[in-house]
């Protein structure tokens, strides 16, 4: 997933801030800790235990690159499998953007499903406007 958020200032971090996690920059307004970020959003969890080099987390989310009006995550994978007695495994997925400046690419982001007996929905709601899509 691509999201855009506030701009974000080059390779600077506040004062006494780490400025990366592993092999990714992290700039401000973003932040390992919540002295470090401009707000809660923008609060990066360093996991230095998890991986080798360490990885940056916002949420659940793995950044993967914060450009100058982008911040690129991966996002998980939603499964439904099936056998002839009915649902085996499945799993859901699921963002919520409320409380944040970040939000979806109308150009960068893919919404795909595939399979039988699956369906995809994707839901905004803005004041006082709801939309949804899916299939």
């Amino acid at each position: 997933m691509i999201a855009s958020a506030t701009a974000i200032n080059g390779n600077q971090t506040k004062p006494g801030c780490e400025l990366y996690c592993g092999n990714i920059t992290v700039p401000y307004p973003f932040g390992m800790g919540k002295e470090c970020s401009i707000d809660e959003w923008a609060n990066i969890n360093c996991s230095i235990t998890a991986f080798d080099p360490p990885k940056p987390f916002i949420g659940d989310f793995e950044v993967v690159q914060f450009l100058e009006t982008e911040v690129r995550i991966k996002n998980l994978v939603a499964t439904s499998c099936y056998n002839a007695s009915g649902l085996i495994n499945g799993s859901t997925s699921s963002i919520d953007l409320r409380e944040t400046p970040y939000r979806f690419s109308s150009t960068k982001n893919k919404f795909t499903v595939l399979g039988c007996n699956i369906n995809g929905l994707a839901t905004s709601v803005r004041q006082t406007v709801n939309y949804s899509s899916g299939c």
